[in-house]
């Protein structure tokens, strides 16, 4: 019965020594991966290599320029400065900083930067770059003395060689408008050699235009007035620039040209005017843009100019429309015309109530000039300007610049101002943007904070004693295995590899044994052969199955001693990481020095307002004086015409005895 039940369980079962290698397999299995995790929470992430971020820089410092953004191009530099990167050309980018440095309204820095580089450039296009740069700052303080004569002593075919067609261009228009100002006949060397199709010429025959109008040559005056109109015409529009071009003027081209032929049509129906070509003078003065910085002017000139040919009704008209819409100076000047107007008509009483109505006015317009130069004296006054002026609040914009002054404000935003208020106002989208990663960092700081002591607790959670004794004791029962196995080999026992059910048979055979050997002889004969079965189809199963399992044995051993290989290499990791601290640290040193680089670019952005508010302050404050005087002479000729209108009137009064 024993047997049968033997035989059908044919199926061959894992033995002892197999069962042990496969959980001592699992055990180094979990060491092992329990010291992978805590290896890999311990790596750190590569950096980009030192050349990706030069190059990266450049770039960034060149698409910058190139897209006309001196403030981003300073940033740009700024940052590649403050990370220590090592740009390449340095020259060529110091060179670039200047020119943006000049646009972003920061002349002082400019000068510095060309001072600073100008005696160790050898290369010959740097040197004409350099050339160039230097005296078109110097011009555009209206140094000119200092202009012409950077000029005079510059290489002209060097300069002609390296200079882009714009720049060689702005180069001859500097030199022939010095020369004009000092009525130098010479300048008409320089002005030769512009291009036909350039815009220069134009400015050139403006200038001389009107020249020879405060010298009273009215025929040659207008002739050149002709000249600087057809030029226009024909003149190129803004383009493409060149390596080093001057970034800003192209886009301006168009701007600029619309201005000056509005200047030239008021300027010609003035002096239309002025010769009594009143048909000629009208046509003028109407072809004057009404969205022009010259069309409230144009409408003046353009009421006298029908006042002095006896249609001071239609004049009247003019000078009522222009006082009623605007609230210019030019709109206070046509109701101090609609005074005099009234005054031509014998209507003594209108006439002196419509010159109240101008002081009141020239009063309030006093007021106003002196509570708007007091506001600009306040901190964020210009980065309030910028805001309304970038998201076009006219209900802000007429809280910070009265209404009175506005065509100030005009004239100011078609120059350098208008630039620099732009500038100023990009400067506060990024003063935000900077703002909002600071933030960031600051919660990514306390993310790795509470991350480091996570951590700290889950390394100090790995016990590295208990995985080290673990596997000391492996290592010890691997030991013993191998010898093991190299004894049964050697003695080829099969009863080394027997199965726990095989053990059990082998343990009741050695029982069956034993009590068979207190039988009486005549069971026991009967038992011995039973028994001898038995053993004998134990001992062949043992035997059959012995090279198999001496294979996976040695197998597992085998596999076991890589595990351990494996886990006593993670252990030393492990206990690396646990003897240099928290690498947690060396990210949080990251964020340390970009938080500390944020703060450097905020404090340089903070210059950067400084220097534009300071830039910006002079310029405004240099028109609202001449407004301020422009209103206190126009106040003193209104208050004499009504000292005049009274005297007349007592005079008239008493019989026109004194």
């Amino acid at each position: 019965m024993k047997k049968l039940e033997y035989r059908r369980n044919k199926k061959i079962r894992t033995s002892r020594l197999v069962r042990m290698v496969v959980l001592l397999l699992i055990a180094a299995y979990l060491v092992y991966h329990e010291m992978t995790l805590a290896f890999a929470q311990a790596q750190e992430l590569t950096s980009a290599t030192q050349d990706n971020r030069q190059r990266l820089q450049c770039g960034q410092i060149l698409y910058n320029y190139f897209q006309q953004d001196a403030l981003a191009t300073l940033q740009q530099i700024a940052v590649a400065e403050q990370q220590g990167v090592a740009l390449e050309n340095t020259q060529h980018i110091s060179l670039i900083k200047g020119a943006a440095s000049i646009h972003a309204g920061m002349p002082g820095q400019a000068a510095q930067i060309f001072s600073q580089v100008k005696d160790s450039l050898h290369d010959p296009e740097l040197v004409a770059k350099a050339t160039y740069w230097t005296a078109y700052l110097a011009f555009s303080q209206q140094h000119y003395a200092l202009s012409s004569q950077i000029a005079a002593s510059a290489d002209w075919p060097l300069m002609q060689t390296y200079l882009s067609p714009d720049q060689r261009q702005q180069w001859l228009y500097q030199q022939s408008f010095v020369m004009q100002m000092n009525n130098n006949p010479d300048w008409h060397t320089a002005f030769s050699l512009l291009p036909e199709q350039s815009r220069f010429r134009s400015y050139l025959q403006f200038n001389q235009a009107a020249q020879l109008l405060t010298q009273s040559q009215w025929q040659e005056g207008l002739q050149a007035l002709t000249r600087a109109q057809s030029s226009l015409s024909t003149s190129e529009q803004g383009g493409w620039f060149d390596w080093f071009a001057d970034a800003r003027e192209t886009s301006r081209v168009d701007i600029e040209t619309q201005a000056l032929l509005d200047r030239i049509q008021l300027l010609r129906g003035q002096v239309f005017a002025a010769q009594g070509l009143v048909s000629e003078a009208l046509t003028a003065f109407t072809s004057v843009r009404q969205e022009s910085m010259e069309s409230e002017q144009a409408l003046l000139s353009y009421g006298w100019t029908l006042a002095n040919h006896q249609r001071l009704d239609d004049a009247m008209s003019v000078w009522q429309y222009l006082s009623r819409r605007y609230e210019s100076v030019y709109a206070i000047q046509a109701s101090h015309a609609l005074a005099w107007g009234f005054e031509q008509r014998g209507a003594q009483r209108q006439a002196f109530a419509q010159l109240e109505v101008t002081v009141s006015t020239l009063e309030q317009a006093l007021l106003a000039a002196s509570g708007l130069a007091l506001s600009i004296d306040n901190e964020g006054y210009y980065e309030q300007l910028a805001a309304a002026l970038s998201l076009q609040n006219d209900n802000q914009l007429q809280t910070l610049w009265p209404a009175q002054h506005r065509d100030v404000l005009s004239g100011l935003l078609a120059g350098e101002v208008g630039d620099q208020l732009e500038q100023m106002s990009r400067l506060q989208q990024q003063t935000h943007l900077l703002n909002e990663y600071k933030k960031r960092a600051e919660a990514m700081q306390q993310l790795l904070s509470e991350r480091s002591i996570e951590r700290r607790r889950r390394l100090d959670a790995i016990d590295a004693e208990q995985p080290a004794a673990k596997l000391t004791n492996l290592q010890k029962q691997v030991a013993s295995l191998s010898q093991g196995i190299v004894t049964a080999e050697r003695q080829f026992d099969g009863a080394h590899f027997a199965s726990a059910d095989e053990k059990a048979q082998l343990e009741r055979l050695t029982r069956a044994e034993r009590i068979i050997e207190r039988l009486d002889e005549h069971n026991k004969q009967a038992y011995s052969d039973r028994f001898n079965r038995i053993q004998g189809v134990l001992a062949w199963q043992l035997q059959e199955r012995f090279s198999d399992r001496l294979w996976q044995a040695k197998k597992g051993v085998a596999s076991l001693h890589q595990h351990i290989n494996k886990a006593q290499k993670q252990l030393a990791r492990i206990e690396d990481i646990r003897k240099k601290g928290d690498d947690i640290q060396q990210q949080k040193q990251r964020l340390l020095a970009l938080n500390h680089a944020l703060s450097k670019v905020t404090d340089q952005q903070i210059t950067l307002a400084s220097r534009l508010t300071d830039a910006i302050q002079v310029q405004v404050s240099q028109a609202l004086a001449a407004r301020h005087t422009q209103l206190n002479e126009q106040l003193l000729q209104t208050r004499l015409s009504m000292l005049r209108m009274q005297d007349s009137a007592l005079l008239a009064h008493s019989g026109g005895q004194p």
